[in-house]
C-alpha cells in the first residue's frame, strides 16, 4: 500500500492538531480572527493586533473602516460585507430591509431583521453609520476632530538605578487635526493638519566623514563617502490631507473630487489604495493615524498614510436595455517618502550602499561606548556616530538611526488609470481596469557622482521606474451560490489571478479561494489575499495558495468556525553555488534569498520552493445572554518539508501553535468583565537561538579572573566565536554557539479588564501581562522579556449629537531578562544590562465635534 508523502503527512497533521484543540462558538458569523465588539477607537484595534488577535490585513480594514465608516442607507452589497460580523445572507436580508422601508432611521432599525442578533448590531455601530437623509435646511454640515499623543517618560538607557540622565527621547506632544464639511447638501471640503517630529531637508555632498566602529579603533575617521547632511529632527505642521468633492449615494449618477483621495476597482488585484475587500471607485482620504506601535518605548507620533493626489471622475449607473454601467477614470501625481526604497549605486565600481545621512559636525559630542563588554562610557567623536547616528545624549535630543528614518519627499509618483463594470444585477458583473504610473527620483545628485536607485526592498520594480497593471472581473451568484474571479498582468511581465468561492446553505458558510501571483508581478497597488510574508516590500508576489472558511452553527448561541491556508513560494529559498580555487564547488543556502536577485558573475543561482501551511479552529459560545465564552487554536509551519526543531521560525522555516481562551461576562447592561489568556510555542533554534544570560554571567566571571573568552570558547569547542588569530569574535556575534541555548520557546499574554458605562460616558481598567512577544505580529517592544502594562480609559460619546471625547493613559514596566546582544557601540540607543527595567507613559486624548 503506498505511503502518503511527507509533505501531506505534515499537512493532515496540522488539520487533525486543530481539530482536536478546538472548541464551540457565538450565534453570528465573524470573518475576522477575533469578536471586535471591544473596539471603539484606534488604539483599541491596535491592542487586537499587537496582542496577536488580529492579522497584519485585517487592522488595515478596521482601520480604515473606523476613520471611513460605512453608511447603510447608501452602500451597496460588496460595501456592506466589509463589515465584521455579516456573512452575504445578513447583507442580503439589510439591503431587502432597506428597500421595504426606504431608509434606516437609527441602529435601532436593524433589530427588526430576524437574521441579525443583537450582537451582531452592537458590533457594527463602530465602523458604520445611519446618515439623516438631506433637507431644505442642510446648508451646512460639519464635524472636527482633535487627537494628541504625548509620551512623558524621559526614557534613558542602562539600568533605572544608572546613567538615568543620559536621555535618549524628550519630545514634544503631537497632535492631528481633521475637518470635514458638506456645504449646500451637494458639496463636500476636507482637510487635515498634522504636527511631529520629521527628520530636516537632506543636503547632498561628495565627501562626508568615516569612522571605524572597530572595537580597537571605535571613532576613528576612516575615509570619506558621498552621502546627505541634515540638521536632524525638527517640528513640523503638515496639511497631511484636502479634498473637494460633490455629493456621493445609491442615488447619485455620477460624482467627482480633486485633491486628497483613495481609489479601487474589482477585487483589488489590479488596483486598490483602499484596504477595503470590494473597492468601488474613489472615497475622500482621510487616513492618519499613529505611526508607532501602542507602547513601544518611541514617543506617540502621528503621521499621514498619503493615498493618491489629484482628481477622479466615476459614472455611477448609465442604464442599458440590459443591466447598467459605471466607469471611473483618475489621474495621480503625488510625492512619497522613502524608508529605505533607494540606495546609492557607481556602475564604475559595482558597489551597491544605502543612503549615507550624517547630521551637520557639532563639536563636542560624545556617543556611549562599551568599555571591556560591562561598562559604559562617554566617547568623543568629530560628528554624530560618523554619520551613523543622530545621537545627542548631552543635549537630550531624541536618538535616532539615520538609515532606518524616512526621508521626506524622496519619490514623485505619477499614475492615471481607469475602470468600467457591466451589471446585470446585483449579483452579476463584468469590468476591467487599467493604469499606468512612472516614478522620478527627487534627491539631488551632482553630475559625475555615483546615482540613486530602488532598492531590492522597495514595493516599485526593481528596474525601471515604470510600473502598470491590466485586468478584468467577473462575479456571479445564484440563490446560496456566488463566484468572484480577477485576473491581471503587470507591466513587468508577471501575471495573477485570485478566484473566490461561496456556498452558504444554512447553517453552513464556505468559502474557497484560489490564487496565483508570479514572482514577476510587480505592483505597488494590488490588494489580494496573500499571506504576510512579503518578496521586495509586495505580498501579492510569487505565491501559489488555496485558503478556505467553513462556518457552521448548530443552534442558536453556538458557531464553529475553521479556517486554513496551504501556500507555495517559489522564491523563498535560493542556493548559491560558488566554484572554490581547487575546483571543487561549495553549495550554501542564502539566508536573505534577495541577495539572489543581484548574483555576483561567479555564483550559480538555483532556487527551491517553500511549502507553508495554516490552520485556525475557533468557537464562540455564549450559554447565556450575559456569558461569551471565546477559544481559538492555530497551527502554522513556514516549511512543510523542513520544519521542526532543527528550524528557526522567526527566520523562515519551523513550527508555531498557539492556543487562546477568552471569557466575557456582562452581569447588567452597565458592566462588562472581560479576561483572556493566549500561549504559544515556537520553534527558536537555527540562527535565532535564545541568549543565555547565565552562560554570558559564567564568561563575565571567566574573565574578571584571568581567563580569558578565547581560552573558555576553546576549551567548550565553540570556534565560530573566535577569529583566525583565537580572539573573540566582535563582541557577541549570533553565531556564537557558547552563548545562546537552543529551545522551544514559549510566548504568553493574559488580560483583565472592566468596564462600566453610566448613561453616554464610559469608563474602563485594563491590566496585561506579556512574557517575550506573543504572534506574528511585532511585539510591543520589540525585545525578550517580562512586561505589564495598566491602561485607563474615559471615553464620552456624543452629547446632543454634537460633543465626544475620551482620554486614555498607558503605564508600561518592562524588564529585560536578557543581555542585550546588540553591539552597544553601534547602536548605542538599545545598549542594555543583564537586568534592564524601564517605565514608559503615554497618553492620548481625542475630541469630536459635530453640527
Amino acid at each position: 500500500m503506498p505511503q502518503p508523502s511527507p509533505l501531506l503527512r505534515r499537512g493532515l497533521t496540522g488539520l487533525c492538531a486543530t481539530l482536536l484543540l478546538g472548541s464551540a462558538a457565538e450565534s453570528h458569523a465573524f470573518l475576522f480572527s477575533a469578536p471586535l465588539d471591544a473596539v471603539q477607537t484606534e488604539e483599541d484595534a491596535y491592542e487586537l493586533y499587537y496582542e496577536g488577535n488580529l492579522e497584519e490585513e485585517e487592522l488595515e480594514r478596521v482601520l480604515t473602516l473606523l476613520q471611513d465608516p460605512v453608511d447603510l442607507n447608501s452602500a451597496d452589497r460588496e460595501e456592506l460585507y466589509d463589515l465584521p460580523g455579516l456573512t452575504w445572507p445578513m447583507v442580503d436580508a439589510i439591503l431587502e430591509q432597506r428597500e421595504r422601508q426606504g431608509v434606516f432611521k437609527s441602529f435601532k432599525d436593524l433589530a427588526l431583521i430576524p437574521e441579525l442578533p443583537p450582537d451582531v448590531v452592537e458590533q457594527l455601530q463602530p465602523f458604520s453609520e445611519v446618515r439623516k437623509p438631506l433637507t431644505s435646511k442642510d446648508y451646512l454640515r460639519s464635524s472636527w476632530s482633535l487627537k494628541a499623543g504625548w509620551t512623558p517618560t524621559r526614557l534613558a538607557t542602562g539600568d533605572e538605578t544608572e546613567d538615568a540622565g543620559q536621555v535618549l527621547n524628550d519630545v514634544p506632544p503631537t497632535f492631528y487635526l481633521k475637518s470635514h464639511n458638506q456645504i449646500l447638501r451637494k458639496y463636500h471640503f476636507g482637510f487635515g493638519v498634522t504636527e511631529g517630529q520629521e527628520l530636516a531637508p537632506l543636503l547632498y555632498k561628495d565627501e562626508l566623514p568615516v569612522f571605524s566602529h572597530d572595537a580597537a579603533k571605535y571613532g576613528e575617521k576612516i575615509g570619506t563617502r558621498p552621502g546627505y547632511l541634515t540638521d536632524g529632527l525638527q517640528t513640523t505642521y503638515d496639511l497631511a490631507k484636502i479634498y473637494f468633492h460633490t455629493h456621493k449615494d445609491r442615488y447619485t449618477r455620477w460624482s467627482a473630487i480633486a485633491g486628497s483621495y483613495r481609489i479601487g476597482f474589482g477585487m483589488g488585484t489590479v488596483f486598490d489604495d483602499t484596504s477595503r475587500e470590494y473597492p468601488k471607485g474613489w472615497k475622500a482620504d482621510t487616513d492618519i493615524s499613529r505611526s508607532e506601535t501602542l507602547t513601544r518605548t518611541s514617543p506617540v507620533r502621528y503621521r499621514d498614510n498619503p493615498g493618491l493626489f489629484g482628481a477622479a471622475v466615476s459614472l455611477h449607473r448609465l442604464d442599458l436595455e440590459t443591466g447598467h454601467l459605471s466607469g471611473h477614470l483618475f489621474g495621480s501625481r503625488i510625492d512619497r517618502n522613502s524608508y529605505q526604497d533607494l540606495r546609492n549605486v557607481d556602475p564604475a565600481k559595482e558597489d551597491y550602499r544605502s543612503l549615507y545621512l550624517c547630521r551637520s559636525s557639532v563639536s563636542g559630542v560624545e556617543v556611549l561606548r562599551p568599555d571591556r563588554y560591562t561598562s559604559l562610557e562617554l566617547h568623543p567623536l568629530e560628528a554624530l556616530g560618523g554619520c551613523r547616528f543622530f545621537t545627542d545624549p548631552a543635549t537630550g535630543k531624541q536618538a535616532y538611526k539615520l538609515s532606518q528614518v524616512t526621508v521626506l519627499d524622496a519619490l514623485r509618483e505619477t499614475t492615471f488609470g481607469g475602470n468600467f463594470n457591466w451589471h446585470l444585477d446585483s449579483r452579476t458583473q463584468v469590468g476591467i481596469t487599467a493604469y499606468h504610473g512612472f516614478l522620478d527620483i527627487l534627491l539631488d545628485t551632482p553630475r559625475g557622482s555615483p546615482g540613486l536607485e530602488l532598492s531590492p526592498s522597495s514595493k516599485y520594480p526593481e528596474k525601471g521606474l515604470d510600473f502598470g497593471a491590466i485586468g478584468g472581473h467577473v462575479f456571479w451568484g445564484l440563490d446560496d451560490f456566488a463566484i468572484h474571479f480577477e485576473g491581471a498582468h503587470a507591466e513587468s511581465g508577471g501575471n495573477a489571478f485570485w478566484l473566490r468561492g461561496f456556498y452558504t446553505p444554512k447553517p453552513f458558510e464556505l468559502e474557497i479561494g484560489l490564487r496565483s501571483y508570479d514572482p514577476d508581478y510587480v505592483n505597488p497597488f494590488t490588494s489580494p489575499f496573500a499571506e504576510p510574508d512579503e518578496m521586495n516590500g509586495s505580498r501579492a508576489r510569487d505565491e501559489r495558495g488555496i485558503n478556505y472558511k467553513l462556518g457552521y452553527r448548530p443552534f442558536n448561541g453556538l458557531q464553529l468556525r475553521l479556517k486554513g491556508d496551504v501556500w507555495r513560494r517559489t522564491r523563498s529559498q535560493c542556493w548559491v553555488t560558488t566554484e572554490e580555487e581547487d575546483g571543487e564547488e561549495e553549495r550554501e543556502l542564502e539566508e536573505e534569498a534577495t541577495e539572489c536577485l543581484f548574483p555576483d558573475e561567479d555564483e550559480d543561482i538555483s532556487w527551491e520552493p517553500v511549502d507553508s501551511m495554516f490552520q485556525e479552529l475557533s468557537a464562540l459560545w455564549r450559554p447565556l445572554s450575559e456569558l461569551r465564552v471565546n477559544l481559538r487554536t492555530s497551527l502554522t509551519d513556514k516549511n512543510l518539508a523542513e520544519g521542526g526543531r532543527d528550524e528557526a521560525y522567526d527566520t523562515g522555516a519551523g513550527t508555531k501553535l498557539a492556543v487562546y481562551g477568552e471569557l466575557v461576562l456582562t452581569p447588567t447592561s452597565w458592566l462588562r468583565i472581560s479576561g483572556a489568556y493566549r500561549a504559544a510555542w515556537v520553534d527558536d533554534s537555527g540562527a535565532r537561538k535564545i541568549f543565555d544570560p547565565d552562560r554570558y554571567a559564567q564568561y563575565m566571571d571567566r574573565d574578571r579572573n584571568g581567563q580569558t573568552w578565547s581560552t573558555y570558547l576553546v576549551d567548550e569547542g565553540n570556534t565560530d566565536c573566535l577569529s583566525a588569530d583565537g580572539v573573540p569574535k566582535y563582541i557577541m556575534p549570533s553565531t556564537c554557539r557558547g552563548l545562546f541555548d537552543d529551545r522551544f520557546r514559549m510566548d504568553q499574554y493574559a488580560y483583565g479588564e472592566v468596564t462600566a458605562s453610566l448613561d453616554k460616558t464610559t469608563g474602563s481598567v485594563k491590566f496585561k501581562y506579556y512574557d517575550e512577544a506573543v504572534g506574528d505580529p511585532p511585539s510591543i517592544v520589540g525585545d525578550q522579556g517580562d512586561y505589564w502594562m495598566l491602561t485607563l480609559k474615559l471615553r464620552q460619546s456624543k452629547t446632543f449629537d454634537l460633543f465626544a471625547g475620551s482620554i486614555r493613559y498607558d503605564l508600561l514596566k518592562f524588564t529585560d531578562d536578557r543581555v542585550r546582544w546588540y553591539i552597544e557601540d553601534i547602536r548605542p540607543d538599545q545598549g542594555g544590562r543583564l537586568l534592564y527595567q524601564r517605565f514608559n507613559h503615554q497618553l492620548t486624548l481625542t475630541a469630536d465635534v459635530t453640527f
